[in-house]
């Protein structure tokens, strides 16, 4: 019995074949290009009309727009700053001077009266320092720094007095009593001024010195004291003495007087007039009573 079945399955199977052999020529017979390399695709293999269609991808979304920028708002200027002002320098501190000040290169006029009738030289010296930088009254000169000796009597009724190269005679603040002095108790004077002040400025006599060498402390602004007379004229003796000693008689002049010479030009020689105050002599008049007294004269240098 199964051997009868498989028989049958056997010949069914044959025949099967048979089928697909003979459908195969009848194929070729119909179609002339069925031998193609285009028509080898077996019927039993599935045509890409066969095939499942391609799914379809999804439609791609559009974007969305960008949104436009909004525009930046212009930022507003900084204000400028205002600059800081530049902090000033502290004015350093200045030293304390130890040296004397400097000249004020002018004389300043001072009148001999009414205290010192009897007082032309301090009177001058005292214009003199004020020149050199020193300003001081003449009586605190007189008082203070002048050398001074007054007459003294003898049991005999001689008068006894000093010697005007060395010291002041009488009192300079009395009409009848006073007297003069030459160019040592000047300088001696004004040194011990200046020597308290402090100073390195010293007085000096000149005495002796030439015409062009009084022209030239003129022309270098270096003021005189010098010796001359009242008004310019001749010198004259008084009919007044004393002892210097008991062996020494001394005749002084009735005439003397003392300036302070400031400057020279075509009108003569500048003088500052204890009495008469500013005055202007002729060169030959000055120089020739200036020589008569001695060519006596004081400076004050540095």
């Amino acid at each position: 019995m199964f051997r009868t079945a498989r028989h049958k399955l056997h010949w069914y199977t044959v025949g099967a074949i048979g089928l697909c052999l003979a459908g195969g020529l009848l194929l070729v017979a119909i179609t002339p290009h069925a031998l193609s390399p285009a028509a080898a695709t077996p019927f039993c293999t599935p045509s890409a009309s066969m095939s499942s269609p391609t799914p379809t991808k999804p439609p791609v979304s559009t974007a969305s727009p960008v949104p436009t920028a909004q525009p930046v708002p212009t930022a507003r200027p900084v204000p400028t700053a205002r600059p800081v002002p530049t902090a000033q320098p502290v004015p350093t501190p200045q030293p304390v001077p130890t040296t004397p000040p400097k000249p004020q290169k002018a004389v300043t006029l001072q009148r001999q009266n009414p205290q010192l009738p009897n007082g032309c030289e301090v009177t001058s010296l005292a214009m003199l320092l004020g020149w050199a930088g020193y300003p001081v009254e003449k009586m605190e000169l007189y008082q203070g720094y002048l050398p001074r000796q007054d007459f003294i009597e003898t049991p005999e009724g001689w008068k006894l007095g000093g010697n005007p190269e060395e010291v002041y005679v009488g009192d300079a603040t009395s009409e009848l009593g006073g007297w003069y002095c030459f160019e040592g108790p000047i300088v001696e004077a004004a040194n011990a001024y200046l020597q308290e002040q402090g100073s390195d400025w010293t007085a000096e006599a000149v005495s002796g010195l030439s015409l062009g060498q009084l022209n030239q402390y003129l022309k270098n602004d270096v003021p005189l004291v010098a010796w001359v007379t009242l008004d310019y004229t001749a010198p004259v003796a008084s009919l007044r003495y004393w002892y210097l000693n008991e062996n020494t008689l001394y005749s002084p002049y009735a005439n003397l007087h003392c300036v302070v010479v400031v400057d020279y030009g075509e009108e003569g020689y500048l003088t500052a007039d204890p009495l008469e105050g500013w005055q202007w002599v002729e060169e030959s008049t000055f120089w020739d009573i200036f020589d008569a007294m001695g060519r006596r004269a004081v400076i004050i240098n540095e």
